[in-house]
């Protein structure tokens, strides 16, 4: 492999990783955006059932019904792990 080539393979490997980092997203954002999504589905921060379906509608997913039946059921799992746990 000539030089070229190596700092070729090098550039690909680099750029493939930033595609990567920018495809799925880390660090303290990305963190805080999951730990809001996981309050506002279990309803830490108030949110009816309802309106976290509503927030978590996307087009090809769930339907709204389905996506309240599951955070009802969250809910209730969540509910139930902090009566056992005290």
């Amino acid at each position: 492999m000539t030089i070229t080539e190596t700092t070729q393979k090098i550039r690909e490997q680099v750029q493939a990783g930033i595609d990567a980092r920018l495809a799925n997203p880390t660090g303290t954002e990305f963190d805080r955006i999951l730990a809001a999504g996981g309050a506002r589905m279990l309803g830490l921060d108030g949110t009816s059932v309802e309106d976290a379906a509503r927030q978590a509608k996307c087009a090809g997913g769930p339907s709204i019904e389905e996506l309240e039946q599951a955070i009802r059921d969250r809910r209730a799992a969540a509910a139930a792990r902090s009566r056992a746990a005290a």
